[in-house]
């Protein structure tokens, strides 16, 4: 029974990794389960049998993304509110999980395009700890008082996206050490923009 239960695991993180390039590359629309069951060396009635449709596929492949996301960030969840490490290894996290992660962050790019981007199991969650976590913060006194969270976060994503989506054009890959050039400018920049004057203090201590 193990055995089987272990070669249905691996059959459907197939499916699933074959579904998130065909996903990232052609977006929903144009992506075909015939296409992806090849992709993953299966025969097409096996995605039926697993997920039961490409709609379901699809939600699937962006669940994964924010279970492993949230996965990847569980040191962050366990700081306490007063810990400002809870931003500055937040962010370092986000920024190497895109850059690891890229088909996955292109995948999410064409959801917002086609208006596929619903609510998927486990992302409302994961949003209202980070919400949670910055309300604490501002309560002591640890981030500006003037920031627009919302805002605040989607040029994090932005930035960290677009240095990301184009990070493979030659002209990027000439540079060395780049990505860790953008890093450490990009941090620098956010949590000047972050924090408040006290708390980025006692970071240069």
């Amino acid at each position: 029974m193990s055995t089987l239960t272990d070669r249905a695991r691996s059959t459907r993180d197939a499916i699933l990794d074959a579904a998130r390039a065909c996903f990232s590359e052609t977006g929903f629309r144009a992506t075909t389960l015939r296409e992806v069951a090849r992709r993953a060396r299966i025969t097409q009635p096996l995605i039926n049998h697993y997920f039961g449709s490409k709609d379901a596929l699809f939600d699937a492949v962006l669940q994964r993304a924010v279970t492993d996301y949230d996965a990847a960030q569980v040191d962050q969840w366990e700081r306490g509110s007063d810990d400002v490490a809870f931003f500055t290894e937040g962010l370092r996290v986000l920024f190497w999980w895109l850059g690891e992660n890229r088909k996955t962050m292109r995948l999410v790019m064409w959801a917002r395009l086609e208006g596929r981007l619903v609510d998927v199991e486990g992302a409302k969650p994961l949003a209202d700890k980070v919400f949670a976590k910055f309300a604490d913060a501002l309560r002591l006194g640890s981030v500006r008082d003037d920031l627009d969270l919302r805002a605040t976060l989607i040029v994090i994503d932005a930035m960290f996206k677009g240095f990301w989506d184009r990070s493979d054009d030659k002209e990027t890959r000439a540079v060395p050490e780049l990505e860790k050039r953008v890093y450490r400018q990009s941090m620098d920049f956010l949590l000047r923009g972050l924090l408040t004057p006290a708390t980025l203090r006692s970071l240069n201590r």
